[in-house]
């Protein structure tokens, strides 16, 4: 785009600089001063792409975290269920006593299982709260501002997705899958609102989760076909398909520099055409795409499959 002038009007504030009343220098309180503000839409985009590369360089880094932590759900709920087995164990006598007993989580009790308005009790340890107020990443002075929100929405985000393909893998599955298809479905819609949907706190990744673990298992009718819900390997599942979401997002953002290569390129003839200096590109737009598409490709849903 060709660069271009905005103009900002900013009204005076000290109007009379300090002048008596009467005198007649003295400038009109209701004065509006005209600034003109050169805007160079090539420079704008080069600033632009500067701090998308280092978003991705992050991701790149936040996507390993963010696999370590996913790997630890099921570990940590299958510990969690065998204290609670050992704790049914205890004998009357000192279930009375309470010296078995294991005690919810309260708010403001300081933990890896730190809270930011979640569930009092968990199925699972936070391993991504724990990271998001301990991990270095987050408190490097030299990360993005917004860093610990783009951790999470990348919990959620990848969340969302896994769904939407295991969802799509139940439904390619056919009669074998046809009732769990149906029950994810509706659970799923009928979560959104509360868990995906609009602005959320910290950790509602984990949330929907743990709604699923506490689900009991059931046997469902649905269009006269009769199957087992399992809400356990429904999260298996779930937790399958986002280590590959997050592997898959990973790839895309490490390659987020040699895209900007030619978008760089294109910045730096247009500025030098504009200073008077023609250059000619050294590598056309098309032969940088087909490499992208040849280092990496992913399937994308059509929007609106499962609605």
């Amino acid at each position: 785009k060709d660069p271009d002038v905005v103009v900002v009007e900013i009204r005076a504030t000290s109007a009379g600089r300090g002048l008596s009343k009467n005198n007649p220098y003295r400038e009109k309180e209701d004065r509006v001063v005209e600034i003109e503000i050169d805007i160079d839409p090539p420079s704008l985009a080069g600033r632009m792409l500067s701090v998308r590369e280092k978003i991705s360089k992050e991701f790149v880094s936040d996507l390993d975290l963010l696999m370590a932590a996913n790997r630890e759900i099921l570990p940590s709920y299958n510990q969690r269920c065998l204290d609670a087995r050992n704790d049914e164990e205890c004998t009357e006598e000192d279930a009375a006593e309470d010296r078995c007993t294991i005690e919810p989580l309260e708010f403001g009790e300081m933990s890896s299982e730190f809270n930011f308005g979640q569930r009092t009790v968990q199925m699972f340890e936070r391993a991504s709260i724990y990271m998001l107020n301990n991990h270095p990443n987050f408190n490097n002075p030299e990360s993005t501002l917004l860093r610990s929100t783009s951790f999470d929405l990348l919990f959620l985000l990848s969340t969302q997705e896994s769904i939407h393909r295991l969802l799509k893998s139940y439904k390619m599955a056919g009669e074998e899958k046809e009732v769990s298809f149906s029950w994810l479905l509706e659970f799923y819609t009928n979560s959104l609102e509360e868990y995906f949907d609009g602005n959320q706190s910290f950790g509602r990744a984990d949330d929907f989760l743990d709604i699923l673990l506490q689900t009991p298992p059931s046997l469902k009718t649905i269009d006269g076909n009769m199957g087992f819900i399992d809400p356990l390997h429904i999260v298996e599942d779930i937790i399958r398909v986002r280590e590959e979401v997050a592997s898959e997002w990973k790839d895309l953002a490490s390659l987020a520099p040699l895209e900007h290569e030619s978008l760089r390129q294109e910045i730096f003839v247009k500025q030098m055409s504009k200073w008077g200096q023609p250059v000619e590109e050294s590598q056309p737009k098309a032969e940088v795409e087909e490499t992208l598409g040849e280092v990496f490709s992913v399937e994308v849903p059509a929007e609106g499959e499962f609605e």
